[in-house]
């Protein structure tokens, strides 16, 4: 690199955010001090997980859209290589494991690699005047409709999936599962339905 363009800042949290016109802001905490300092931008970017500060901040902490599901779930991010490899275990890229004590998925990471791929096109073509704050709003809506109509409804039934099917009926109660099960047989329709999961191959 030619010129510094990040500075990279651990352990600071956010305790407020305001914006104006021309200008947003983050009001952080330094966790080593307890001294709070405020940065300013043109845009702010959020990707702080699901227990988002900011978005707390932004819609209050009772108020957060989305579904509060009934069921325990834990979610765990993890190395494969660091801590445990899967491949070693007979793990693929995704696993969807239905058992009567231990049910659970295990997953590479995903949608969340084409959020970055995309919103950097974004800066980058408003960074260069190639396009307009509109882009931004754009992103969003057309992001937005993806998530509603293919993502959260994929998601939940997964979930659905790992919390209602019983181990031993697996195949016989859950039409996803009965058409795995063919794909394993059928090498033509394994190619379509690879298209229609949103994957090269199977």
């Amino acid at each position: 690199m030619s010129q510094l363009s990040a500075e990279l800042l651990l352990r600071q949290k956010v305790v407020g955010l305001g914006q104006e016109k021309d200008k947003a802001w983050v009001d952080v905490e330094a966790q080593a001090t307890g001294r709070t300092k405020r940065m300013e931008a043109h845009y702010i970017i959020v990707c702080d997980g699901a227990n988002s500060t900011v978005n707390c901040l932004l819609s209050g902490d009772m108020n957060f859209p989305g579904k509060t599901w009934d069921e325990h779930i834990v979610a765990k991010n993890m190395r494969a290589k660091a801590y445990y490899d899967f491949y070693m275990s007979g793990y693929s890229n995704a696993n969807l494991q239905i058992q009567p004590e231990n049910r659970h998925m295990a997953s590479r990471i995903t949608g969340e690699i084409v959020d970055v791929g995309e919103l950097y096109d974004c800066l980058v073509g408003r960074y260069e005047h190639n396009a307009d704050d509109s882009i931004f709003v754009l992103f969003d809506d057309v992001r937005r409709k993806k998530y509603q109509e293919f993502v959260d409804p994929v998601s939940a039934a997964t979930l659905n999936r790992i919390f209602s099917v019983e181990p031993e009926k697996a195949l016989d109660q859950d039409e996803f599962f009965q058409l795995c099960k063919r794909a394993e047989i059928d090498s033509e329709f394994a190619q379509q339905f690879a298209k229609v999961c949103g994957l090269t191959s199977l």
